[in-house]
């Protein structure tokens, strides 16, 4: 008897969990709203809009989440229907990286590579960040480094 009431028990939660999660789904280009294809097109002209789309519905309403490419670089973006970018990160070449960030990493490891970059960013109601996260091989030794656009080194692991 304890084994069957188990069973129904388990079978319920399941049922609130699967109605209580996320609801996400492939879907064609043809159906995402313009105005959030268009952000994603404004915001990275040229890069190549993968057939996947993802949609997302979420308690704060319905999000797109789009894979680009642009030269060689993999791009994720998510973004509202109406066409507010929520996040990205993409990755970037060395020579892509702002000034800014691309002294900082010079000063701090001179004679370092860079070996990877990518560029974050992430709105969260009215706040805004930007972040660079840079892996720099100095003298066999990697470095993970996050820069701010305005070169100010945030955190640093070996």
């Amino acid at each position: 008897m304890n084994h069957i009431l188990a069973l129904l028990l388990g079978m319920i939660t399941s049922a609130f969990v699967t109605a209580a999660a996320p609801l996400d789904q492939n879907v064609p280009l043809s159906e995402v709203p313009s105005a959030a294809v268009n952000a994603v097109k404004e915001r990275f002209p040229g890069a190549e809009i993968r057939d996947r789309v993802e949609k997302d519905t979420e308690r704060t309403g319905v999000f797109y989440e789009f894979e680009l490419w642009n030269d060689g670089n993999q791009i994720e973006v998510e973004v509202s229907a109406e066409g507010r970018i929520q996040e990205f990160e993409a990755e970037l070449n060395a020579a892509d990286l702002p000034r800014a960030v691309a002294a900082a990493i010079a000063k701090k490891f001179p004679g370092g590579k860079v070996t990877k970059a990518k560029e974050e960013f992430e709105r969260r109601g009215d706040r805004e960040q930007t972040v660079y996260e840079v892996d720099v091989l100095v003298d066999g030794r990697k470095w993970e480094v996050e820069i701010a656009p305005n070169g100010r080194i945030l955190d640093l692991d070996d």
